[in-house]
């Protein structure tokens, strides 16, 4: 069945967590452009028709509502990250597994010596210069986190790659496994300890409640983020997306049936998550159980802050941003046909 549009879920009606910003967005804003076009990562810098799409991104602002209470030292690594993050998700997304396994070499070198380790590339000198920032003022087990999740990222990127190049489309089931690690959620929530300077024990972070609280947060970053970006993906041919999932598993499932079912699992992992914070336990000193209810709240920003950003930029909707916002009907783009194809 062809489709020409569909509706987007009101996300927002079933989210009822406090939106904030940060009050150091505009000053970061302008640093971390003028980092992201830095010379010393390549040889000349970046088009001017390349900063503009970057300027429209507004990855700056979402790194302005998921760390607001961040310092301006600290929101500036995040915005760069994010910045970062985003570049390297798509300079792997139309690449082989042999490529993605050489960038993941070069961001992972970098990420365990960013004094040492020699790289003409990039990817691998942004990954260092954030990353030497980042360890300033964050401690050992927060950046043993951050390069532990970041090697999950990459793995499941080399993995996607392959599902890509056979043609695969996973299981409802694996695919959500599968998803909790290529939204690069994991990499956040260590950047949520160290922009709020928190000093959570591991044996507290790896209990089974606040991990079952990461993971609903992470569905609902994740979920409503197939849903704002399956009309991109879709006319790239790109079925790593759980609605391509639910009506590959069942072809009787219409698109629009296909989005209320991932609205319906994106407001479950809501209710879990505030179930679970509703049954937090103490974890014994005030101080440890104060930083848990900061990282908690770090997890509240990215679900309020992932689906208000989403109508901000132009990465899902380029120029049609405010009328989709306004009417939540997206138009779906047709598929692009490679120049290599018949």
């Amino acid at each position: 069945m062809t489709y020409s549009s569909f509706k987007l879920p009101d996300f927002a009606a079933h989210c009822a967590y406090r939106l904030r910003f940060n009050p150091y967005h505009d000053s970061v804003s302008a640093q971390t452009k003028l980092w992201y076009n830095n010379p010393r990562w390549a040889s000349g810098i970046i088009s001017q028709s390349d900063l503009d799409t970057y300027d429209k991104q507004q990855f700056t602002l979402l790194a302005s509502v998921c760390y607001p209470h961040a310092g301006s030292q600290q929101l500036r690594v995040c915005s760069d990250f994010l910045s970062y993050f985003f570049y390297l998700d798509n300079l792997t997304d139309d690449m082989d597994d042999h490529s993605t396994r050489a960038i993941a070499e070069q961001v992972l070198g970098s990420l365990n010596g960013p004094e040492t380790f020699e790289s003409q590339y990039r990817i691998s000198k942004m990954t260092a210069d954030y990353f030497k920032r980042m360890t300033q003022t964050c401690n050992p087990s927060v950046q043993k986190r951050f390069i532990d999740a970041m090697a999950r990222f990459l793995k499941s990127v080399d993995a996607q790659a392959k599902d890509r190049l056979a043609g695969r489309i996973t299981e409802l089931d694996s695919y959500i496994s599968y998803r909790r690690e290529t939204s690069g959620c994991t990499t956040c929530w260590a950047l949520i300890e160290y922009a709020n300077n928190l000093n959570i024990p591991d044996h507290v972070l790896q209990s089974v409640h606040l991990q079952e609280m990461e993971t609903a947060a992470n569905d609902v970053v994740a979920f409503s983020n197939d849903v704002f970006s399956y009309n991109i993906e879709q006319s790239k041919g790109d079925t790593h997306n759980m609605i391509p999932v639910i009506m590959h598993a069942n072809p009787s499932v219409t698109l629009m049936e296909a989005v209320n079912y991932v609205q319906d699992l994106t407001n479950a992992a809501m209710d879990r998550f505030n179930q679970l914070k509703a049954e937090l336990p103490s974890y014994g000193t005030d101080s440890v159980d104060s930083d848990v209810k900061k990282y908690i709240e770090g997890m509240e920003s990215w679900m309020v802050g992932i689906i208000f950003w989403s109508f901000e930029t132009e990465r899902y909707f380029g120029e049609s941003t405010q009328k989709v916002k306004e009417t939540r009907v997206v138009d779906l783009l047709p598929l692009k046909v490679s120049k290599s194809a018949g």
